[in-house]
């Protein structure tokens, strides 16, 4: 089977022409057209729908594994499909093609805790940001409270290039927590002290 790179519709390898691989060394010994679309050279492509965008990045498996998305990311982690000139959360796509629409101030979770993950069938739930805050307590995330020497250390960290995602895992709190952090909007006294080269007199416990 092969994808026709005109029309966008996968195929039977024997709906394509023959190419000898000595000739064009980089495909595959078949033309990337098929021979239908190669019988009408001046039809413009075939626009792929947001499914079939979707599945372009997604490889459904076992129902109790995670479906990576294969594609872009954001800095969270979760899986970012590009439609039209529009970014979408993968993990929503995935809802809203197999379970209907998300309602307006509803999120879309992960039961395994990877962002990446797309399977709809086992892995996703819809919540509220309540839900949603509950549940990382319930696992045990964002439950630890940082010390001053924490707060310094995340800081040095963070300037010295370590990502907001390492220091999120290292530390067991919120990528917004890092970046509050490290934008001075949290800890604002220490982050001061730190921004100005002051010494301080804290006993780290």
């Amino acid at each position: 089977m092969k994808r026709c790179c005109h029309c966008r519709f996968v195929k039977a390898l024997s709906a394509f022409y023959r190419w000898n691989p000595r000739d064009r060394p980089l495909h595959d010994g078949h033309s990337p057209r098929c021979k239908d679309c190669h019988r009408t050279p001046g039809a413009k492509p075939r626009a792929l729908s947001i499914q079939e965008e979707f599945f372009r990045y997604v490889t459904p498996g076992l129902p109790d594994e995670c479906w990576e998305w294969q594609a872009g990311k954001n800095v969270g982690g979760y899986g970012r499909l590009t439609f039209r000139r529009k970014h979408f959360g993968a993990h929503r796509i995935a809802w809203e093609l197999h379970h209907g629409h998300i309602p307006d101030g509803i999120l879309v979770c992960h039961h395994c805790d990877n962002p990446a993950c797309c399977n709809w069938v086992k892995h996703l739930f819809l919540g509220t940001v309540k839900d949603n805050a509950e549940d990382t307590l319930l696992k045990g995330k964002y439950s630890k409270k940082l010390t001053p020497h924490d707060v310094l250390e995340i800081l040095r960290l963070k300037s010295s290039g370590t990502t907001a995602i390492q220091l999120a895992k290292r530390y067991s709190v919120g990528i917004d927590t890092i970046y509050e952090i490290s934008h001075g909007k949290r800890f604002v006294p220490l982050y001061n002290a730190w921004l100005k080269g002051q010494q301080m007199n804290l006993s780290f416990k």
